[in-house]
């Protein structure tokens, strides 16, 4: 961008969303829109990158074929960077956990909730910015959430953790003539609709988000590498999710057996060794931030318990209250008192059956929080004649407390967007 289209609301520092690599607006590339402008030479199959020097009256720059352009690009990755990011704050935040934890499931039922409670309780607006980098997600909303076919058990893909095998959620580039994989986020905005007081302020109360969603095997020793870098946005995000799976804890499974008709708990039981993940993200976040041994991060980590309706029961609870209120105003605020009193009840469960998992986690973070969920709010179906976990009819499905980890964290750390109250029961 030159002075020909540079607007007095972009952000001075621009933080490329896929290679991480800061850099400033008057450095920013576009990409080509004539079609005879194309294979880009760090990119397969794509537009021309270019450093424009013409512009049109409205600030889009042309290119060598005089056709003026939109979109935006990284001048390090040449990948496209959403320009939601060259005007808003952004908020980096990064879903971890064991492969088969949920992850997918949990960040497609948080998303389509999001998009439903934001404008109905917080006059707030949650809305894809990429619709590209984000059509595998909606694709699974749809299946959830608005399929047709609501009686027919469904599954949803595990995250790949081929590139070649799933080229909508990983980017692969040529930086200084190797190649390299990114993953890729997916990207939203959220800013105040013209009921909310900081209306008057969007550029500075917005924040677009970008969540990064690996496979459980990117956390396993070695996967992240300078050829495969792709776990590097922990280093960056606001927040860590870390996913915990108790039905693939055999100490909590046990405890959960005697009263348990959840086909993840009875038949074919997954265990892996989730602290280990733990320790292995808290490795990289100390190598690439330079934290030392002995100091603790100063960003929140969230500890998302999932499949919250296979073992509530250890809490001697069915469902959990909504974790906000009406306010005096009309706009809802979140009650943090309740939600960190159940985060207390999550924490003592934990300690008593995976006290080394908890004992990991306090070390690292100066702030954890222990929030249960479910993303779908019922057990899948299961076939005794061919012993298969079948999935979730989506009629049946009813995600619970999905959308409270990023909430608490927006009205926790994050400035005014979210209010919340600490006189909760």
């Amino acid at each position: 961008m030159s002075e020909g289209s540079i607007r007095t609301n972009l952000r001075q520092k621009i933080v490329c969303p896929h290679c991480w690599y800061e850099f400033s607006p008057d450095e920013t590339l576009w990409v080509a829109e004539h079609p005879d402008l194309e294979d880009d030479v760090q990119l397969v199959d794509q537009p021309q990158r270019f450093l424009p020097n013409r512009f049109d009256p409205v600030g889009r720059a042309i290119d060598a074929g005089n056709v003026s352009c939109e979109e935006l690009a990284c001048p390090q990755c040449h990948l496209i960077v959403p320009r939601a990011l060259f005007e808003i704050v952004p908020f980096f935040a990064s879903i971890v956990g064991t492969v088969s934890c949920g992850k997918t499931y949990f960040l497609t039922a948080m998303t389509w909730k999001l998009r439903r409670l934001l404008p109905q309780r917080f006059e707030l607006l949650f809305a894809d910015t990429d619709l590209n980098s984000n059509k595998k997600l909606k694709e699974y909303e749809r299946l959830l959430f608005y399929n047709p076919e609501s009686d027919l058990p469904i599954k949803l893909r595990k995250t790949e953790i081929n590139p070649m095998g799933a080229p909508d959620l990983y980017n692969q580039v040529k930086i200084d003539n190797r190649p390299v994989t990114f993953p890729r986020p997916f990207f939203f905005v959220i800013r105040p609709q013209d009921s909310h007081p900081n209306s008057h302020s969007i550029a500075r109360h917005a924040r677009a988000i970008c969540l990064y969603d690996n496979a459980g095997e990117h956390f396993e020793p070695g996967a992240d590498t300078q050829r495969t870098p792709v776990t590097r946005h922990l280093a960056r995000s606001r927040v860590v999710f870390m996913l915990f799976d108790p039905t693939q804890d055999p100490n909590m499974r046990a405890a959960c057996r005697p009263d348990a008709t959840d086909p993840q708990i009875v038949h074919g039981p997954v265990t892996l060794r989730q602290d280990l993940v733990l320790h292995e993200v808290v490795d990289r976040i100390r190598r690439d931030t330079g934290l030392g041994l002995s100091e603790r991060h100063n960003r929140p980590l969230i500890v998302v318990l999932t499949k919250f309706d296979a073992w509530c029961h250890l809490l001697k609870v069915k469902e959990l209250r909504e974790p906000y209120k009406q306010s005096k105003s009309g706009l809802f605020v979140l009650d943090l008192a309740y939600i960190e009193k159940v985060s207390e009840a999550i924490k003592k469960l934990l300690w008593k059956y995976c006290p080394d998992f908890v004992a990991s986690a306090q070390g690292f973070a100066e702030n954890v929080t222990y929030i249960p969920v479910s993303a779908t709010g019922c057990a899948p179906g299961y076939d005794p004649l061919t012993e298969e976990v079948l999935g979730m009819r989506p009629s049946d499905i009813n995600p619970m407390w999905v959308e409270v980890p990023l909430l608490y964290t927006l009205a926790r750390f994050e400035g005014n967007l979210i209010g919340y109250a600490r006189s909760g029961n």
